[in-house]
């Protein structure tokens, strides 16, 4: 049996994109509950839109970062420009400059 260390819920596209395996990566504020993240920790993933349709991921790398500026320069052919949107819109610059940003890399599990 697979136990999880934290639980994240994702919409749609995204969930889909985990489990096709085009997004092995999540970009988060490195916070107080993200620097809690380990190494080979295993995370479950949930379907917003269908919560039987789950996923479990295993962290296989983790980056930080002091900005997202600073990511964007060593991934930026990696992360498209609606996702940067995205990205501006969830976390502010006070915020940014405060936790820095981290890069959870993931492997699907089967």
């Amino acid at each position: 049996m697979i136990k999880e260390n934290l639980t994240q819920h994702r919409n749609q596209e995204p969930f889909e994109n985990i489990r096709n395996g085009i997004k092995k990566m999540e970009i988060r504020l490195n916070d107080e509950k993200r620097q809690k993240i380990k190494l080979n920790h295993i995370i479950k993933i949930i379907n917003r839109d269908d919560e039987n349709e789950i996923l479990f991921v295993k962290v296989i790398g983790l980056s930080r970062f002091p900005s997202f500026e600073k990511l964007y320069s060593v991934f930026n052919d990696r992360i498209k420009d609606y996702e940067k949107e995205i990205l501006k819109k969830f976390y502010s610059k006070e915020k940014e400059d405060k936790y820095g940003v981290l890069v959870i890399h993931i492997e699907l599990l089967e």
